[in-house]
């Protein structure tokens, strides 16, 4: 790893972009949610979360939730539910459904991209829904180096702050600003 010039180990950047994640994971079901279930630090980092699986393909009354997941610290139940291709409605219903038989406090839809209307929805259910329970869009996107990296698109807090900035207790997560910055909505 290159070092800065005092001597302090510098991580090498790399640009993010958009991908077709099936040319990485051919089928949701048997290629992407076991990855994703293996990784749940690309999720839980970036929104300020330390989470710990749960199940895989979760039973819930005849359906089956991509991830049941649980927040390492207070034990909330997490509903992820994982899409290769756009945001799409049949998936926000089936996320919708889950959290709402689990009564899970965290809800995070995992997809290659959000359209307005869902980033939209994601927004209108922080906002109306109580403090407690946060919904969060999270976009899986390459590096050149072909590593992945989850990064929130949609999310509760309100303005993104800088990491040194963030306080215990906020609805949120820090956000580190840049060309390939994506700011979350606003709460």
């Amino acid at each position: 790893m290159p070092e800065n010039e005092l001597g302090r180990p510098m991580p090498e950047l790399g640009k993010i972009e958009q991908v077709d994640m099936r040319l990485i994971w051919p089928h949701e079901a048997h290629d992407f949610t076991p990855w994703l279930a293996n990784r749940l630090d690309l999720l839980g980092d970036p929104l300020g979360m330390e989470l710990e699986l749960v199940q895989r393909e979760a039973d819930i009354g005849g359906f089956s939730l991509d991830i049941l997941a649980q927040k390492r610290d207070t034990g909330e139940l997490v509903a992820i539910e994982n899409q290769l291709e756009w945001a799409d409605h049949p998936h926000l219903g089936k996320l919708l459904t889950y959290a709402a038989a689990l009564d899970a406090r965290v809800v995070i839809w995992v997809a290659s991209s959000f359209r307005g209307e869902h980033r939209a929805t994601i927004d209108w259910l922080n906002d109306w829904t109580p403090e407690e329970i946060n919904f969060y869009g999270v976009e899986v996107k390459r590096n050149q180096d072909w590593r992945v990296a989850a990064r929130s698109r949609v999310s509760p807090g309100g303005v993104p702050q800088r990491l040194d900035e963030t306080k215990g207790g906020q609805r949120g997560f820090p956000v580190q600003r840049g060309p390939d910055s994506v700011l979350p909505a606003s709460r």
